[in-house]
């Protein structure tokens, strides 16, 4: 008898101790990726400075070329691009010199683009940037000040500049943007594409 009544004490103090311990905590995750070029252009395919995606557990991972021709698609110089999850931080950036797209429709000296996904407490929220320095397009030089998705038609295709999409709901959030992205009839290009998302614990 007193064999089973220390049996039964033993047990019920285990049970007692395994549900007095919390759950794991769960963690927060990550996803990213950033891309300098990204472009297909009547079936030719293009990829320059191409981060890969971010795995859920964060890290950091770059990609970078000191330049790159594909010619009458695109010209730039110094193209890079990198993408981080830790924290309470999800982001992702792009940049590249001298761009020169489709033979010249569209120039500039400068492009660059970031994106970030980021946890207030278990709250999610968003925000993204470009930045255009001496843009032209079809000739017209165009100055882009803070304004998200401009779009400019140019010989049948449509030039959107600083395009950002974003979404945030309860602990999700994520961002995308690409510092110019030319679209048409057979036309596909994204320049300086950053995105971010995070998924708040």
């Amino acid at each position: 008898m007193l064999r089973r009544i220390v049996f039964g004490i033993g047990a019920a103090a285990a049970a007692a101790a395994l549900a007095a311990t919390p759950a794991s905590a769960a963690a927060t995750s990550y996803s990213g990726e950033a891309t300098a070029v990204r472009a297909s252009v009547f079936g030719v395919n293009v990829t320059l400075a191409d981060t890969g995606p971010l795995p859920s557990s964060g890290g950091s991972q770059t990609a970078s070329l000191i330049g790159a021709s594909v010619p009458g698609v695109v010209t730039a110089g110094v193209l890079t691009a990198s993408t981080t999850g830790s924290g309470d931080t999800s982001t992702s950036s792009s940049s590249l010199a001298d761009v020169n797209l489709l033979a010249g429709l569209i120039t500039a000296s400068v492009v660059q683009s970031h994106a970030t996904a980021s946890c207030q407490g278990a709250t999610a929220q968003s925000s993204g940037s470009s930045n255009l320095v001496n843009l032209v397009v079809a000739g017209q030089p165009l100055v882009v000040v803070g304004s998200p998705t401009i779009t400019i038609p140019a010989l049948g295709l449509t030039v959107a500049v600083n395009e950002q999409t974003s979404s945030t709901s309860g602990s999700h959030g994520d961002e995308t943007v690409n510092a110019i992205h030319v679209y048409g009839p057979g036309v596909d290009i994204a320049v300086a594409s950053s995105h971010a998302d995070i998924d708040c614990a």
